[in-house]
């Protein structure tokens, strides 16, 4: 899985196993009526994720769209990740300090 779009920052976490970790708003309101079209999440996910979207709050990562997108930093001096963003640590650590949460984050390809 690939995240590309607009999303926003809707977790910290100081204590990531990949030094700090910003998380995105995956899926967002695109992603799920792609999955609600698709016959891949159900009305109630789709609304659940709509109102966390709307609430710029953190949608849920449970569903079969997946979640947990990060951005993070690295363990033990490797860039590895799962579909995630990985950037050097002091880069993490710039991104983490200067970025409140909601802020926009567009990912391309």
């Amino acid at each position: 899985m690939h995240a590309r779009g607009v999303f926003y920052i809707c977790m910290k976490n100081e204590q990531s196993k990949f030094h700090l970790s910003l998380g995105l708003s995956y899926p967002n309101l695109e992603d799920a009526q792609r999955g609600l079209r698709d016959k891949l999440i159900s009305r109630v996910q789709y609304d659940e994720i709509a109102k966390a979207i709307r609430n710029r709050d953190l949608p849920p990562w449970n569903t079969p769209l997946g979640g947990e997108i990060m951005i993070h930093g690295c363990k033990d001096g490797r860039d590895t990740t799962k579909g995630c963003i990985a950037v050097d640590n002091p880069e993490i650590e710039e991104l983490f300090q200067a970025l409140p949460m909601r802020t926009p984050v567009e990912i391309r390809p």
